[in-house]
């Protein structure tokens, strides 16, 4: 089952459920793009910071709706921790998996980005200061303070673990395993 968002004001946000700043984890979605916004990114998920009116971890997509390309962040203290995927991108109007693992840093090497089962080359882009705690709300499909960012199309079974995944459990949930009984060990 999934949730469609129609690219407007339609994300889910919900109390903070934890401060992932430092932890490692991996962030599973199913992805079904209807198109993508070309002058800026559409968000996937988003943990915010205090206050709701900065991110703290981001999931998106990039580029334009011929082109778009994944990228995940981590805010740091006065610039943000960017991985950008650079080697590969998906088409619109078909289920994509995506799929990011970060060990808890803030530097290159740290993120490894997924999609459709296949480890993607990233490009890093180097912030300023210690991460950032996130304790304001979570979002799904757009971001909590501003409405010029959301996604057009589908999210499905997404879950996050405060772990890194092994390869094995990587590859059964981009093949379409549930993430319920994907655990790390």
């Amino acid at each position: 089952m999934s949730r469609d968002f129609t690219g407007a004001t339609d994300r889910l946000d919900w109390a903070s459920i934890d401060n992932l700043a430092g932890d490692a984890l991996t962030i599973s979605v199913w992805v079904y793009l209807d198109g993508l916004n070309a002058a800026t990114n559409s968000y996937i998920f988003c943990a915010h910071d205090n206050g709701d009116t900065q991110y703290g971890i981001v999931v998106n997509l990039i580029g334009s709706s011929a082109d778009p390309k994944v990228d995940v962040l981590r805010h740091g203290a006065t610039a943000d921790y960017i991985w950008f995927e650079t080697n590969t991108s998906f088409d619109t109007g078909g289920w994509h998996h995506i799929l990011i693992t970060n060990n808890g840093g803030v530097l290159s090497g740290s993120t490894a980005i997924y999609t459709d089962g296949t480890s993607r080359a990233t490009s890093f882009t180097n912030g300023v200061g210690a991460e950032t705690a996130h304790s304001g709300s979570w979002s799904l499909g757009g971001r909590i303070y501003s409405d010029t960012r959301n996604l057009d199309g589908r999210i499905a079974e997404i879950a996050l673990w405060s772990a890194v995944l092994d390869g094995t459990t990587i590859a059964a949930l981009a093949s379409g395993d549930v993430p319920r009984r994907s655990r790390p060990t």
